[in-house]
């Protein structure tokens, strides 16, 4: 039976198997750990699931960080959309904005 830490890759493994609801002695088992160690691993990475599903560690495109937006800036983006036009631009004004990458 091993001793120590547990990889990187066995807690990759103990995730896995519980995600398929698989007993944590058939963990051990096929980990070749202590009912023990398996039991200790399982509580922390549901612990870790929990605090990641609390806190919201990255934007909408998938980035670290996390933007906030107080009542105030809020109100004053809406009133601002709701007042902004666009600017009439001519094809030849954006086409100077407007790049064409071509493939090989």
């Amino acid at each position: 039976m091993k001793k120590g830490k547990i990889t990187e890759t066995e807690r990759a493994c103990i995730r896995g198997m519980m995600s398929t609801d698989l007993s944590q002695e058939e963990m051990a088992k096929q980990l070749d750990r202590s009912v023990e160690s398996v039991k200790k691993e399982v509580e922390k990475l549901t612990q870790e699931a929990i605090r990641d599903q609390l806190i919201l560690k990255k934007t909408g495109k998938g980035e670290s960080g996390v933007a906030v937006m107080t009542e105030a800036a809020s109100l004053k983006a809406d009133t601002d959309r709701q007042s902004f036009e666009p600017p009439e631009k001519s094809q030849a004004e954006r086409g100077k904005w407007v790049h064409t990458i071509y493939g090989k």
